[in-house]
């Protein structure tokens, strides 16, 4: 499964708030995001490094959406361990006070 953004603007803002690499993209420290962007701009779809897949997954004080209506805060390891049991797909919308863009992925 490969994961990617097709909004440049998204793929600047995850690579600034939580560093996430991009393939065949080098990011420089310093440099604004609206600047990435405009580089983005020329790709339909951003790929996501396989170095940054581990964001993707579920940390304490997430926010999930575990289905269409069902949002929770992972704040116990309970809840933690039934989102690992289940095995079912979230998307994690809010991490460390910021919005966390979910990607689009292919098979």
């Amino acid at each position: 499964m490969r994961y990617y953004y097709n909004c440049h603007l998204k793929a600047a803002y995850m690579q600034k708030y939580f560093a996430m690499e991009f393939s065949g993209i080098d990011f420089q420290k310093n440099i604004s995001p609206i600047k990435w962007a405009n580089k983005l701009m020329v790709a339909d779809k951003i790929y996501i490094h396989p170095n940054s897949l581990y964001l993707l997954e579920p940390y304490y004080y997430d926010l999930v959406q575990i289905s269409n209506n069902i949002y929770t805060e992972i704040n116990s390891s309970l809840t933690m361990s039934e989102i690992l049991k289940t095995k079912k797909k979230i998307k994690i919308i809010y991490r460390r006070n910021h919005s966390f863009m979910w990607p689009e992925y292919e098979e």
